[in-house]
């Protein structure tokens, strides 16, 4: 798995690809972590393009790393979801939880207005 994180303005866009096996989730939970840490109120978008496949312990990730963002008063836009991560997400019901927008321009839009 490789993670590509790029700040647009003050929106960090995480790009995850590939499939995030147990030491790539505490990898990417790390890098991520350490970006709340340093930043008041926080705008993170997670593009999920290049990532087919998560598993049970992935999402317990995103839900840990969404409380943390959520108490630095920042903001957490999921976009570019597949179908298959789309339906994991509704099964969980997360999807009631993270904003989802198709693009990354649309998230990048959304984010922008908060």
């Amino acid at each position: 798995m490789e993670i590509n994180v790029k700040k647009n303005g003050d929106i960090f866009v995480v790009k995850p690809s590939g499939n995030m096996n147990y030491e790539d989730i505490n990898i990417f939970s790390g890098e991520v972590v350490n970006l709340i840490h340093d930043n008041f109120q926080p705008k993170f978008i997670f593009d999920f393009g290049n990532m087919a496949y998560i598993n049970s312990a992935t999402i317990g990730k995103f839900a840990a790393i969404f409380k943390l963002i959520n108490h630095a008063k920042g903001v957490v836009i999921f976009c570019n979801v597949r179908p298959f991560v789309k339906n994991i997400l509704d099964i969980t019901k997360l999807s009631t939880v993270f904003d989802i927008c198709d693009s990354l321009g649309e998230a990048i839009e959304t984010a922008k207005k908060r």
